[in-house]
């Protein structure tokens, strides 16, 4: 199915496409009922048949729905139209992490101020026993409230997410100091961890200058 601005989605009318990933597309949308923009995930149409691919598109509903927290996006609506499966996220108008870092390292007390709202975050997923698995700085928007976490479709829950939390620690591969502590339950030790793991990377004289840039380790 092939979706241009002014098609329809149920109740949602699309007004442009914001981006392409592995798993679709995601565009920005009016809520006609609400009147409300929103962005609207959609699965590929040539995933449609994939079971795996359809699996983690429910998970990331499933993810993300099981979360309040106003450092990750929120989920409106789920549906399906014409075959079409999709989900109804708040958008977001801002820029990745990741695009912001390729201008350089952020200033101290801004890339402080976004690590505790994220440690944060990720506690409370943690808490729900929800491993989010592609913590990255391309899935972090920065809005101007502060950043967001996006993309929960690699999330596991529950025992899937004990699971999780033993493969990262077995992974050895990584700096030691990138490492969540292995002994420690890890829901009580991420918002430490990451409120120290961040090191200054430039020093100039009256300036410090952080590159808030979350290691490979599985969150």
């Amino acid at each position: 199915m092939r979706i241009s601005p002014g098609d329809k989605l149920g109740a949602y009318e699309i007004i442009s496409l914001l981006g392409i990933d592995g798993m679709g597309e995601v565009y920005k949308a009016r809520d006609t009922r609400l009147d409300r923009i929103v962005a609207i995930k959609v699965l590929a149409a040539h995933l449609a048949g994939n079971t795996a691919a359809r699996e983690r598109f429910g998970r990331e509903a499933r993810a993300v729905s099981a979360l309040n927290h106003p450092n990750i996006c929120t989920l409106h609506d789920i549906g399906e139209h014409d075959g079409q499966e999709y989900l109804v996220m708040e958008f977001l108008e801002g820029k990745t992490l990741a695009d912001i870092l390729t201008k350089g390292p952020l200033p101290l007390g801004l890339a402080l101020g976004y690590t505790i709202q994220l440690a944060d975050a990720l506690d409370k997923a943690h808490r729900a026993d929800v491993v989010h698995r592609d913590y990255k700085p391309g899935n972090i928007i920065i809005i101007k409230l502060g950043p967001k976490i996006t993309d929960y479709g690699l999330a596991k829950f529950g025992a899937t997410a004990q699971e999780a939390r033993e493969e990262q620690a077995s992974q050895n591969c990584r700096l030691p100091r990138s490492l969540s502590p292995r002994r420690a339950p890890f829901w009580e030790r991420t918002s430490t961890w990451l409120r120290s793991s961040w090191k200054p990377r430039t020093r100039m004289p009256g300036r410090t200058s952080l590159l808030l840039a979350p290691s490979s380790t599985r969150c």
